[in-house]
Order: structure tokens, then sequence, then C-alpha cells
């Protein structure tokens, strides 16, 4: 089988979505799917080559076409993604692997026009959008299959007819956190982070749905003076904001600590004490349609979750496998954090760390390849 992974995305990117790419193809390489992954011919600010950035196998071509028309963004403004999109879509008109070669994408535009060309072509589906819904089912309508992160994700596609409609939730790379040998104390060591603190960690951006100002209430109001928040990832621009906050409201037992390298992440999980998962349901995407990947992580490093109780995080976590609290209520995640014992075995951790081995990344491709082979 032959598969081309086209995305119109900034790759390498801080961006969770650029991982789960460069992982699937990864993945999709090893089970012996011929695979290439094509993108635009963008500049980043990230120098390192996206294979040692992300710490994947280099056993897969990466094309990029197209003109990088971020470079002219000074003359073009608003209009420069626009006006890139266009661009990358032209060069891909002229893009013309073989006719078996199935085409897998997250953009609508890129899935209508491989279809319009004769392709197989696969919509991965991330969220249904409310923008401009009537153009988004013109341009994925036509699409061979939709590949859905989540049940809920899926249930919009079907409510709206499609017909080829399949789930493969993200997930984990369970090896890397088992070739970690460290003690907690040892990589709290390495990481400049106090040994005795209880620590509450977060990991990924900052964005509102994202419920970290709810991490950031729960520090302002925790009484106990051995708990520590640690924010780990987000922007320069919301990192900043971040920490300007917690100076003017004088929030002193919180860590931000901003954008850490990809293969650096498992390291700061096995150093907390528990991780938050706090989304709060200010969106569709946060109640109904994600498929966090540090959901899959957290579970996959043995380490205690404390996560809001919605329905897209209840697709794979339950009371046995998390610390469920109703979302953007500090006082719950600060109860749920007195609850956990960093001294004492959690049976929610031990439960959670067993079910992730039916989300690993390996499981995930297989289980899109097997779609993807009905569709021959």
């Amino acid at each position: 089988m032959n598969v081309s992974y086209i995305v119109n995305a900034r790759i390498p990117t801080e961006k969770a979505h650029g991982f789960q790419i460069m992982k699937v193809c990864e993945e999709f390489a090893r089970k012996g799917v011929k695979t290439e992954l094509v993108v635009p011919n963008r500049s980043s600010a990230i120098v390192k080559d996206p294979f040692s950035y992300y710490g994947i196998e280099s056993s897969f071509p990466i094309r990029r076409l197209g003109v990088d028309v971020f470079r002219f963004q000074s003359l073009f403004g608003s209009i420069t993604h626009g006006l890139q999109s266009l661009a990358f879509l032209y060069s891909l008109s002229r893009y013309t692997p073989s006719k078996e070669t199935i085409i897998y994408t997250r953009n609508p535009e890129i899935c209508w026009l491989f279809r319009l060309r004769g392709y197989r072509a696969v919509y991965n589906a991330h969220n249904w959008t409310n923008t401009h819904p009537s153009i988004f089912q013109l341009l994925t309508r036509s699409a061979s299959g939709v590949v859905c992160n989540s049940f809920g994700t899926a249930k919009e596609f079907s409510t709206h007819g499609y017909q080829k409609v399949f789930v493969a939730p993200n997930g984990a790379d369970v090896v890397t956190f088992s070739r970690i040998t460290e003690t907690k104390e040892v990589l709290r060591a390495q990481l400049g982070l106090a040994l005795e603190k209880k620590i509450a960690m977060y990991v990924g951006h900052l964005y509102g749905w994202k419920g970290v100002d709810t991490v950031l209430a729960a520090a302002a109001t925790s009484k106990d003076k051995n708990n520590l928040f640690v924010l780990v990832g987000g922007t320069e621009t919301d990192v900043r904001t971040c920490q300007e906050h917690c100076v003017r409201e004088g929030i002193d037992n919180i860590l931000v600590l901003g954008h850490k390298e990809r293969a650096m992440i498992p390291r700061y999980l096995l150093s907390a004490d528990a991780l938050l998962l706090p989304n709060v349901p200010t969106t569709k995407e946060s109640e109904n349609y994600t498929s966090p990947i540090k959901m899959f992580e957290y579970m996959a490093s043995g380490v205690p979750i404390i996560a809001s109780n919605l329905a897209s995080i209840g697709e794979v976590l339950d009371d046995s496998t998390a610390y469920l609290v109703p979302p953007a209520n500090p006082e719950a995640i600060l109860t749920a954090l007195h609850d956990i014992d960093p001294k004492a075995p959690s049976q929610r951790a031990i439960h959670a760390k067993t079910r992730v081995m039916d989300y690993t990344w390996d499981k995930h491709a297989e289980k899109v390849i097997a779609f993807l082979q009905t569709l021959a």
C-alpha cells in the first residue's frame, strides 16, 4: 500500500498536530506502508530537522512543495494565510503520485482536490466545523472515507450523512516511558524542580478551552504550602501573559516553564505527582471532539491523572483510571490533589497504564491501515 499524507502545516512545529502527523507516518512505514509526507515549503524557527526534533525514525521521505508565502507576510498582512493555502493547493495540482496511492489529509480542500483528480482520498477529521459548514461539506462529502479522532467527532459526521466513518483515537508511545529508568527524585534534580513539593503538572498549550485558567485559580486558592503547580508548554506570547498574570496576582506556587522539546516531555511527566487535564466546555472541540495526545501520555506515565469530566475525556478515562472532576472547578482539583499520596501506589494510575496499551500509536496505525485497505 502507498500513502501520501498531505497536510497544509508547518513541519516541524511546536504544536501537537506536528508530532501526531510525524508519528502516524512513522508507524505507517513501520508496518510496511510506503509512506510520503507532503507539506508546504515553509521556514520554521525550529532549527532541528523534523526527525530529530520529534524523535522519529527517518523511515519516510518528506516532500516540500510550493513557495514560502510567509516570507512576504509584511507585504500581504492578514491575507498571508489564505495566499499560502492557495499556493500550496496550486503546487499540489502538479503533484502526481501513482493512482494506487491513497491520499490521507487533515485539510478539506486537499481531500476535494484529489477526489476531483480521481484519487482515493481519506479525510482525517479532528473536529466538526460550524464555520461555513456548507463549504466544509462540499469539500469533504466525496471523501473515500473519514477517519475520526473520537466518537464525538464521528457522531457528527454520521449525523450529517457521511457513510464510511471510522474512529481511531490518538495514542501514546509507551516504549519511550519504559526507557526512562531514573527515579522521580533524580528526574526532578535534572529538571530543576523542587524535590520536597507535591507537583501538579499541566503539559500542553495554554489556550482558554484547555482550562489553564482553572489551574491558575487552583494555585491561587491552594492553602497547602506543599503544593506546586507546573505548566509546561505554550507559545512565547501565552507564556508571557501567564507569567505576568501570576506576578500581578501574587501567585507564587506556580512555575510557568514554557515550551520544551518533545523528547523531554516524558521526563517532565514522570517527575510529577499528579497530571492535570482541566479542559473546560467552552467549545465543541473541548466538550465533544478532542482526543488529547497528552491524555494518552499521562496514562502511559503511570502518574495519577486529574481530568475534567467531559464527554470527550470520558471516551477513554473513567473513575477507575483518573480523578474525574467537574470542569472549571479549582476546588475539585485541590480536593483530588489532596487525596493523592505521592508515597503510595495509585490504583487509578496503575489501571490507566494498563488501559493505555489499547491506545498506542502502533494500535492507531494498525486500525487506520485496516480501514484504508477496505477502500481498495
